[in-house]
């Protein structure tokens, strides 16, 4: 799936002046489930956003940001599950007169998750 849309970004640890960013922003998404019978289900995703210097304030510049997630969860009792999931971003900014700012993270959950159908959301095709 792809897009577009109007953004803004900035930084996670600014300083006196503000550095954010706005823009016209293309953006993709590639999402995948993996379903194990009604037991488990591990789920994929990658997102991009592009924050072009198109339609910005007069600073210029531009911010790429990649985001992907993992999680795996697993069935313990009726519409009960526990989840891991993984969550990487990495934003690469380039600013006129402030060159370039790179910002990594990643965060790691442990969930209790209540399933809103049988089978993790399958469907039957007949």
């Amino acid at each position: 799936m792809s897009g577009m849309g109007y953004a803004a970004v900035g930084t996670l640890h600014g300083t006196n002046e503000t550095d954010y960013h706005y823009g016209i922003a293309p953006q993709a998404v590639l999402a995948s489930r993996f379903i194990f019978g009604d037991r488990a289900s591990i789920d994929l995703a990658g997102r991009e956003y592009f924050v072009s210097n198109v339609a910005a304030a007069a600073t210029g510049g531009h911010d790429n940001i990649l985001r992907g997630d993992a999680s795996f969860a697993v069935r313990i009792h009726q519409q009960r599950a526990i989840a891991v999931k993984y969550v990487w971003s990495r934003r690469d900014a380039l600013y006129p007169g402030q060159g370039t700012v790179l910002q990594l993270r990643g965060t790691l959950g442990i969930f209790y998750t209540l399933l809103g159908h049988d089978r993790f959301g399958a469907v039957d095709w007949q």
